[in-house]
């Protein structure tokens, strides 16, 4: 019987600051592809803006073996790697976005008040242990939308 991820051990998405939809089961096999076409899409963008793997690990302040392991597609990165990464390609979130949710059977999704109610706490939670000011979103003096990360140095 194939594991689904709502299933998967909340301690190892903690641990990686990712969070589970329990409302909506998708299978394990699912989210690697899922895991696989966002590696892809990434390093497909890395390679089309003449960065190396080195330069992007810089960007993001990590060792250059996270950003390999990212490319790897062997997990699906969280939501402030897909947001930082996106800032530094200059890429739209959405469009990131989109490959994760395409072809999910909608029919999955079943949204209990109890579900709900568990993923709001488990939300208000992680909001409550990150580190003050950590992966805020503010405008800058053009009026865009800038993520505010421990970025060493930015691409001009």
């Amino acid at each position: 019987m194939e594991k689904k991820s709502s299933e998967v051990d909340s301690e190892a998405a903690t641990k990686t600051g990712g969070s589970r939809i329990d409302f909506l089961e998708i299978s394990e096999e699912s989210m690697r592809v899922r895991a696989r076409v966002i590696a892809d899409f990434f390093r497909a963008t890395r390679k089309a803006l003449e960065l190396s793997q080195q330069e992007v690990a810089d960007l993001m302040g990590v060792h250059h073996s996270r950003v390999a392991y990212l490319e790897k597609g062997e997990a699906m990165p969280t939501i402030p790697t897909i947001m930082l990464l996106c800032h530094i390609y200059k890429i739209n979130p959405m469009d990131v976005f989109k490959l994760c949710v395409a072809n999910i059977d909608l029919s999955q999704f079943n949204p209990t008040p109890e579900k709900m109610l568990k993923v709001a706490k488990e939300l208000k939670l992680a909001k409550e242990l990150r580190p003050k000011g950590e992966n805020k979103m503010y405008k800058d003096s053009n009026n865009s939308v800038n993520l505010k990360y421990p970025v060493r140095k930015r691409i001009q």
